[in-house]
């Protein structure tokens, strides 16, 4: 598939969020998709490919600082749809941080998957890192929608 699978996995994940989630929401959460999707992952990827060479991007199609600029891009999806559906798991902590684990293992997942077919490297980097900084990223999404309101504080829901 080359370079272009990049562009295919960016597709299919702006379809499925449109799918899954009502453009008003979308527009609702919008910021959060900036901020804890794309500038987020730019960081990370900045940080941990081109700073400290922990894993690498392969047959890239948007060569950014030396990583694939298209899956920094592909984090504003699930970040959307991580904020849209968050509602239906802030009813207790335990809810909230199985829901957290989901959406880190659903990271690890594709990042074994784009290790399998080639597109991505683990240099000093493994799977269970990957769902550490998951769990640390959702974590912090999470605190973000508590902090401004746009979920209550677990314990205090009334769905």
């Amino acid at each position: 598939m080359g370079p272009l699978f990049w562009l295919y996995i960016t597709i299919a994940l702006y379809l499925g969020m449109f799918l899954l989630v009502p453009v008003k929401k979308i527009k609702d959460y919008f910021s959060a998709g900036i901020y804890f999707g794309i500038f987020l992952a730019l960081l990370i990827m900045f940080v941990g490919s081109t700073l400290f060479k922990l894993w690498a991007t392969q047959n890239m199609l948007i060569n950014v600082a030396g990583f694939e600029f298209t899956l920094a891009l592909d984090w504003f999806p699930p970040v959307i749809i991580f904020c849209h559906y968050i509602k239906y798991f802030s009813k207790n902590w335990y809810t909230l941080v199985i829901y957290i684990m989901l959406f880190a293992a659903g990271s690890t997942i594709q990042k074994n998957i784009l290790t399998y077919y080639g597109y991505w490297v683990d240099l000093n980097w493994n799977s269970f890192a990957t769902f550490i900084l998951g769990v640390i990223s959702h974590v912090i999404i999470a605190n973000y929608l508590i902090l401004r309101n746009h979920i209550p504080r677990p314990g205090k829901t009334k769905i």
